[in-house]
């Protein structure tokens, strides 16, 4: 078997902390960054540095800034009900600040690309779902609001159902009706936005598991979106909040639409969609477009169990996500036919909405140690060439494969 390795390599985190005790930066990996010879290849580690994930509950890893940016692990408080977010430096795990949250109804983060601004999307559907705003570095509640609020007794209107901080500091909000809004921070006052326009029970929506968009994506750098507008799809430039483009209609008249998984690629040049629509010419598709321009680039028929969202690794695959995020499916975009496998050692969790086209995860040894809060937050480039049937593991040493 032969597997090629990207350039960029890995990056390796660690944690090795006690309950509400700060990490060391910048440790240096024991083996030198050497692959363990144990019968498995694995690549060569980037570096370890000390991060506080204190539990092993590890729930969501939230980015912001891209690779060199910042990242939130989201995990279950020891002490109660709740929530921890631990905001890092990504590329070095130095600690930002910590959010603390009571509530066991979150259903989505936001970080800021600054890394000083963390959004918690709460679940109140007789009121209409709050967004509530933390200041990173001393954990304080700076506002929350409804942005979507429902008029007493009925539970009618949009819902909030995702939320994202922009490089322009601005609170981007994504509706159930398919529309969307721009709010100031931390005054969280509407700016700009779309109103949603879906109808007939389409909804926007996200994968209640793995947290992933099922029929919208925002690009990496928050300038573009793609956003299911009743039809097909409709792209716009989120600074000017345009409609750039749109897809042909997805279904014919009187069908039914099924979406599971979308994802803009991390440079934005394709975005991919997995529906399945029902009726006359029923069928299961993988979709790839050009947003700039709205034009298919690939519509292959596929098969097998849908994936609880998606997202690209590399510029040529989409790991289908499952439900517990510790296992994904690798795909070809183009041919939409599995070439492989990916998971993470346990314990360990997929951040399923990566900030670059890097495979990310959070991983702790076998024997895990809650007092001690070992983690890792690992990254690695797909291979530069993949033989049918691999399978793939991310572990505390790294991506093996075998």
């Amino acid at each position: 078997m032969f597997v090629g390795i990207g350039t960029a390599g890995i990056l390796l985190v660690r944690s090795q902390l006690k309950k509400d005790e700060h990490p060391v930066a910048d440790k240096e990996s024991s083996n030198g960054g050497a692959p363990r010879d144990d019968g498995a290849k694995t690549t060569p580690a980037g570096g370890i540095v000390a991060i506080p994930s204190l539990t092993p509950t590890v729930t969501q890893v939230v980015f912001a800034g891209g690779g060199d940016g910042f990242a939130a692990i989201v995990s279950h408080k020891m002490d109660g009900v709740g929530s921890v977010m631990d905001v890092v430096k990504t590329a070095t795990g130095k600690p930002v600040g910590r959010v603390r949250t009571d509530t066991v109804s979150d259903t989505g983060y936001a970080l800021s690309p600054k890394g000083n601004v963390f959004a918690v999307l709460g679940l109140k559907p007789f009121e209409g779902a709050p967004v509530s705003l933390f200041n990173v570095e001393n954990g304080q509640l700076l506002k929350q609001f409804t942005p979507y609020p429902k008029a007493p007794g009925t539970v009618l209107g949009p819902d909030a159902v995702w939320i994202a901080i922009t490089s322009t500091d601005q609170l981007l909000t994504i509706n159930s009706e398919g529309g969307f809004d721009l709010w100031t921070l931390p005054e969280m006052k509407r700016t700009t936005g779309v109103a949603g326009r879906l109808k007939g029970g389409h909804r926007t929506d996200v994968n209640g598991f793995t947290h992933c968009p099922k029929n919208f994506s925002l690009s990496v750098d928050g300038k573009s979106l793609a956003i299911f507008n009743g039809s097909g799809f409709s792209f716009y430039n989120m600074e000017t909040t345009t409609e750039i483009c749109r897809t042909k209609d997805l279904m014919r008249p009187g069908n039914q639409i099924l979406f599971s998984a979308a994802a803009l690629s991390p440079d934005g040049s394709r975005f991919a969609c997995y529906y399945q629509t029902f009726g006359a010419g029923a069928a299961t598709t993988l979709s790839v477009w050009d947003p700039k321009t709205g034009t298919p680039l690939s519509s292959p028929l596929v098969s097998g169990n849908a994936p609880a969202g998606f997202a690209w690794w590399g510029s040529s695959h989409l790991l289908y996500w499952e439900g517990g995020i510790s296992s994904a499916s690798l795909f070809g975009a183009e041919t939409g036919q599995s070439v492989g496998s990916v998971r993470t050692s346990i314990p360990g969790k997929f951040g399923t909405v990566p900030p670059n086209g890097q495979l990310w995860g959070v991983v702790g040894p076998h024997n895990y140690d809650p007092a001690k809060g070992t983690a890792f937050l690992v990254r690695a480039d797909v291979p530069s060439a993949i033989r049918p049937g691999t399978s793939f593991e991310l572990t505390q040493d790294g991506l093996k494969t075998k």
